[in-house]
């Protein structure tokens, strides 16, 4: 069981007891629940899945993308992280503008890891509203088919008689409306559309206009929850040191000396990846954050860092130079390059540079791990769920299926 902080008490996040699956089940009949095929995210096919729970049922998720409550409520799932770049809102106005919800009215809360409901759920390299910008928008499309299916069939009269706006089904001849919550219990038993109609682009509300982020209040006033708001049960605390330069090895650390600190439990030699190869460090861990950081304080490591110490921005462009002035590789190829520059009048050379830059955050991110003998849930701040998920499952040597990745506010 996860635990949050809120109005300066720890509650249930993210788990639930018995009485909450009994609420969970109540609302999850009354849901109107549309999935994808992964894989297909660019020409999708819709299916149904399992139902899905909103977060207001106790903060648990089940993987479709929409959920409609008896009152009307919309929830969307975000199958993409967001670290800050706006993607909780972009995947909110993709389906919110072709199932015709109202924009302002919705609630977005993130999808835990898997890729078998949602296909990619990474958010690197600008890709995610590429990735998802007709998947998202034919999921919200069939639900809106759906919807008015249902009216039709409520009130007696065409399907074509009838349109959807702002969350409610409309007949165009009577104006009689219906909110969405007054159909889903149709909705939900009818056969999603394989090719749902997508709106043109002069007919869009949503996309390409400006409305307020969605994620913004609760960042401001405290309630947005990130990897350091949570707490497990008989939970340690880690503090890292890492080495300083990349693929950097510990020669030797001053173990005994560490342990000596009150509320340091053990100090643990660590590896991690980057670029394919080792970076090491040294966790202090201890039963509470003070003394993890005192602890760290007190560790003394002596590093082998090897050639690494002496690359620096200066060295970089140099070999990049002397790279250049070797045969590259063709990653695509349109045209004759060479001839025409070497037919060319004017011929004009310049080179630009920058500096090395360090892609990291600003603040230090924090992940909470229950591993378990047979079973491993992380929570913290993912940009690619999926790949932690296989990450974990490797180095456990647990089947994918026991392990649980859910991402926070990054």
């Amino acid at each position: 069981m996860a635990k949050r902080r809120e109005n300066g008490q720890w509650v249930d996040s993210i788990g639930f007891n018995r009485r909450d699956f009994i609420k969970i089940s109540g609302l999850s009949t009354a849901a109107l629940s549309l999935g994808i095929i992964p894989g297909c995210e660019e020409k999708l096919t819709v299916v149904n899945p399992v139902k899905y729970v909103p977060s207001n049922a106790n903060g648990l998720n089940l993987n479709p993308f929409i959920f409609i409550n008896s009152d009307g409520k919309v929830t969307l799932v975000s199958h993409r992280p967001d670290s800050g770049n706006g993607t909780f809102m972009a995947m909110a106005m993709l389906l919110a503008e072709e199932l015709e919800a109202d924009i302002d009215e919705v609630e977005v809360i993130p999808a835990s890891a898997n890729s078998e409901l949602y296909g990619s759920q990474s958010t690197t390299s600008s890709k995610a509203v590429r990735r998802s910008w007709f998947s998202s928008r034919q999921i919200g499309a069939a639900a809106r088919e759906m919807l008015i299916t249902s009216a039709a069939q409520t009130w007696g009269v065409s399907i074509e008689e009838c349109y959807a706006l702002k969350g409610k089904v409309i007949h165009g001849p009577t104006q009689k409306e219906a909110h969405y919550g007054e159909l889903v219990e149709i909705a939900k038993d009818l056969d999603p559309p394989e090719n749902p109609a997508l709106k043109s682009t002069e007919d869009f509300r949503i996309i390409g206009q400006s409305p307020k982020r969605i994620d913004i209040p609760s960042k401001i006033n405290g309630s947005a929850i990130y990897g350091l708001d949570l707490r497990i049960d008989h939970m340690l605390y880690a503090s890292i040191e890492r080495s300083p330069v990349f693929h950097g090895k510990v020669k030797s650390f001053n173990a005994d000396e560490v342990l000596s600190v009150p509320g340091v439990k053990n100090v643990v030699q660590t590896e991690m990846l980057v670029l394919k190869k080792v970076r090491e460090g040294v966790a202090v861990v201890a039963d509470n954050i003070w003394s993890a950081l005192k602890g760290r304080e007190v560790l003394k490591i002596e590093w082998e860092n090897g050639d690494a110490e002496s690359w620096n921005s200066s060295r970089v462009i140099e070999q990049y130079r002397k790279d250049a002035g070797s045969a590259g590789e063709n990653y695509f190829k349109i045209g004759d390059f060479q001839k025409a520059f070497n037919s060319a009048k004017i011929k004009i050379e310049e080179e630009y540079q920058s500096p090395m830059l360090a892609h990291a955050a600003m603040e230090p991110l924090n992940v909470i791990a229950d591993v378990q003998e047979d079973s491993c849930k992380v929570w913290g701040p993912i940009q690619t769920p999926n790949g932690v998920r296989q990450d974990l499952a490797t180095f456990l040597d647990l089947p994918l299926e026991n392990i649980q990745v859910h991402p926070t506010v990054i």
